[in-house]
């Protein structure tokens, strides 16, 4: 099955766990009958390796994705526009896209909550900009941990946070300069921050909020 025809969905307003999961021959998918949908459960056409773009237009009226959410390893560009409505996603949000090499986050500006493993192993991301989490107080494990392209995170707009998962920016082997100064608020920081990020030469702080776990000692 290469292609499929979703328009005898058109009525729905949500779907369940495992929609269209593990479809890895799929090449094309028009999401365009699912207008009505307001919520997606978890793994949301995972691992359907075979797709590299989807069109999310209908995808408008979505406010809550749960885990999972289009961690499809083939996807090469992605149009977050229309998710303008999310207020929260679940933990593994488009995780593993290695093939994803821009991806502008400023439509999900609405917010409210970010899982664990939010673009965790999206090795081909140079760059992220975080802009539309400037309402977030907390962020789960694993936030883009393993994105070993990106060279530099702006952490500028996240004044806000008061509490960082495990394993923040795990695994980003390119980052060389981590600049925390705007975490003015920040009162928790989970174990394993910055390890693997052998690359980390500086490393600046105003506060440093208790941190549970190894860091990454080399940094100064």
């Amino acid at each position: 099955m290469t292609v499929l025809d979703l328009a005898p969905l058109a009525h729905l307003t949500s779907v369940g766990d495992w929609f269209l999961a593990g479809c890895d021959e799929l090449i094309e998918l028009d999401l365009s009958p699912l207008v009505p949908l307001t919520g997606v459960r978890s793994q949301f056409l995972r691992s359907c390796a075979g797709l590299s773009g989807l069109d999310l237009t209908s995808l408008a009226h979505l406010t809550v994705v749960e885990h999972g959410f289009l961690r499809c390893t083939g996807l090469t560009a992605l149009d977050l526009s229309p998710l303008t409505n999310l207020t929260s996603v679940g933990d593994s949000f488009l995780r593993d896209c290695a093939g994803l090499t821009a991806l502008d986050l400023v439509p999900l500006s609405h917010l409210h909550h970010v899982g664990n493993s939010f673009l965790d192993g999206s090795a081909g991301l140079t760059a992220v900009d975080l802009t539309a989490f400037a309402n977030l107080t907390s962020l789960g494990d694993c936030f883009l941990s393993g994105c070993v392209g990106i060279t530099q995170v702006n952490v500028t707009p996240l004044t806000q946070l008061l509490s960082v998962g495990e394993w923040f920016l795990s695994g980003c082997t390119g980052l060389t300069h981590v600049d925390l100064t705007p975490f003015v608020q920040l009162d928790r920081m989970g174990e394993c921050f910055l390890a693997g990020c052998a690359c980390v030469s500086a490393l600046k702080l105003d506060y440093c909020p208790p941190v549970r776990g190894p860091v990454h000692s080399s940094a100064t």
